[in-house]
């Protein structure tokens, strides 16, 4: 039996987090109010608070003040944004702001305490997760504070488990997707590698030449949504730069680990899709799967 409903959830999300509006006088008063830092010019400003691709500035390695500056300068740029196209929306609806990081890490991603609940109450509570971490408004400052309860391992270590119904999964592998989204952060990417890797347990041999292939179960169909969300984020990549990043941190592990006759082939599926992907975009990802014998056999 579940210890909450739906009601119970709604308490909690008002405790998790306040809403917040402007009317457009207040906005108008915001906009003349936006500063940077002494010294700093609007040009230079703009270029400071772009957030580098693969940098751990908001994980949780750093100092918290570092973590708050940073924060605090991209809302500051965010509001700046929105308010130049005000005129653009005639009503901003409300937004939310996280400000009980305790009640999110301890009750809303204790799973054990949502286990028994009705997957509609699950989905609920995962929705609104991805509400934090979706909208325009503090959303920085949202994914900020969630980084630092570090909420790409709550939601890995949820998706470890064997109770959770495939609906949820999915709604877990698009948050997880929406946060890695932002920023490629090294740190969360490699993270999810190592979980998608965790879940292959390659059989033992019968004879050199019959391979027993891995028996389909929740750690497959994970695997799979998992493998899933990161090509998709993959192809979104624009930057050459970035994108060989994302190759060494994410492709080339995972086409290492499960070009395996082992793998069950709904997984070797995606993994071929993978590989399709980055010969077709990446010249040095082709000389590198040569030179280490991956068009040979």
């Amino acid at each position: 039996m579940s210890l909450f409903d739906m009601q119970s959830l709604e308490i909690f999300f008002q405790i998790a987090a306040c809403e917040a509006c402007f009317s457009e006088p207040h906005k108008l008063k915001m906009n003349r109010g936006v500063s940077f830092p002494s010294g700093t010019s609007l040009e230079t400003g703009l270029e400071d608070l772009t957030l580098s691709k693969f940098s751990d500035e908001v994980s949780s390695v750093g100092s918290q003040g570092d973590l708050d500056d940073f924060s605090a300068q991209k809302d500051s740029f965010s509001h700046m944004s929105e308010l130049e196209h005000s005129d653009m929306h005639e009503e901003n609806p409300n937004c939310i702001v996280l400000s009980n990081a305790d009640m999110v890490e301890h009750v809303l991603l204790d799973w054990t305490l949502w286990v028994t609940a009705p997957v509609s109450i699950q989905i609920a509570l995962l929705g609104f997760l991805e509400r934090l971490v979706s909208m325009h408004w503090y959303r920085n400052h949202n994914l900020t504070v969630l980084r630092r309860i570090n909420l790409v391992q709550h939601l890995l270590v949820t998706m470890q488990r064997g109770d959770v119904e495939v609906p949820v999964l999915e709604k877990l592998v698009v948050l997880l997707g929406v946060i890695l989204e932002d920023g490629f952060l090294a740190s969360e990417l490699e993270l999810v590698v190592r979980f998608v890797i965790m879940t292959f347990d390659p059989p033992a041999m019968l004879t050199r030449n019959n391979v027993v292939r891995e028996a389909m179960g929740k750690h497959v169909i994970v695997r799979n949504m998992l493998l899933e969300m990161l090509i998709d984020l993959q192809v979104t990549i624009t930057s050459e730069e970035l994108l060989e990043q994302w190759h060494k941190i994410v492709s080339s592990k995972l086409i290492t680990y499960f070009l395996d006759e082992a793998v069950h082939p709904t997984s070797m599926r995606w993994i071929m899709t993978l590989l399709g992907i980055c010969l077709a975009s990446s010249s040095t990802f082709v000389l590198k799967f040569r030179s280490s014998g991956g068009f040979k056999g």
